[in-house]
């Protein structure tokens, strides 16, 4: 019922009377919040163009990700059953034309929560697999993993803290016309986190990713791609791998001046030498919209469902504030 009247004061926001010109959707900033993926800074699309001279943008970004994955295969074996919360704050600068800079600060709590009810009922209402929900403790948290004799459990009691900041670098790529732009864009993750608390890796991390994006009247579309370089972490070490590719793909359409309607996909290659599925390949559907307060200040909300089921969280519930001064 909440999440209901929060998509109807969406759209009631959107159908508002004003002022909201050229406003241009942007991707949404989402990606896999598996608690063994998460960790590792990947990137989140951001669009083909960068922050303009003087300029100053900033992203408020919130997720509740709701994760219950139980497998086996052969020797190993993988629980994750609980929630994590993750609030970001990103800030990037023009510093002149084609070029700007940025971090990214996250915070994270991982804990039992409390969307265990909320899932049962709504698998019970439309008849979808729990995946075995129902037979373990509601809003309980942990995530374990076990290979043989081996027996390694990341996270059994609530834990939060400062996760991995990033640095950011980003360069408007000189072609394209106003409807189309490129950007190269370079991160570098800080191991700030705490491993223990799985808030980080334990590791630094540096990514390189082509954002673009094209426009057409009422229609959006971008993409972007990259990879992401690794140092050895602290979690699973002996089977994490080094090097990962991304990607995500999406499109806009803007049926009113407040409103864009978005879907996007995004994905990337495995993080761990496993025949899991959690720690595998993963692809996740995104859907919801954009509504426009000004031309320098939207909102936007999304649920993120998993296409490889397990691969990342059952469900995400997305909030994003964007405005530019």
């Amino acid at each position: 019922m909440q999440l209901f009247l929060l998509f109807c004061l969406f759209f009631a926001l959107a159908l508002q009377p004003g002022h909201a010109a050229a406003f241009e959707p942007v991707p949404f900033a989402t990606r896999n919040l598996n608690p063994l993926v998460q960790i590792h800074g990947l990137p989140i699309p951001k669009g083909g163009r960068v922050t303009a001279p003087g300029e100053t943008a900033l992203l408020l970004n919130y997720n509740l990700a709701s994760h219950f994955a139980r497998k086996r295969r052969g020797e190993e074996l993988i629980f994750l059953d609980g929630e994590t919360h993750r609030l970001e704050l990103h800030l990037r600068r023009g510093l002149r034309p084609g070029l700007e800079v940025g971090v990214e600060i996250p915070w994270i709590r991982h804990s039992g929560g409390f969307l265990d009810n909320f899932i049962d009922g709504w698998h019970d209402l439309t008849g979808l697999p729990g995946g075995g929900r129902g037979r373990v403790p509601r809003n309980q948290i942990l995530f374990a993993y076990r290979h043989e004799d081996e027996v390694v459990r990341f996270l059994d009691e609530s834990a939060a803290g400062l996760g991995d900041v990033r640095l950011t670098a980003g360069w408007l790529l000189p072609w394209g016309e106003d409807s189309d732009s490129m950007a190269l864009r370079a991160g570098l993750k800080l191991p700030t986190g705490d491993s223990d608390r799985l808030t980080g890796s334990g590791a630094a991390a540096f990514s390189l990713a082509l954002d673009g994006r094209r426009d057409s009247g009422a229609w959006s579309w971008f993409g972007s791609g990259g990879t992401l370089l690794m140092a050895r972490g602290d979690i699973l070490p002996e089977r994490q791998r080094r090097l990962v590719g991304f990607g995500s793909l999406g499109t806009a359409w803007k049926p009113l001046e407040r409103l864009a309607l978005k879907i996007q996909l995004d994905g990337h290659t495995s993080f761990y030498d496993s025949s899991l599925t959690p720690l595998g390949p993963s692809l996740q559907l995104v859907l919801g919209g954009t509504v426009a307060f000004s031309e320098h200040t939207t909102l936007e909300l999304a649920i993120v469902e998993d296409l490889v089921v397990y691969s990342a969280p059952d469900v995400v519930f997305h909030l994003a504030l964007h405005t530019r001064f």
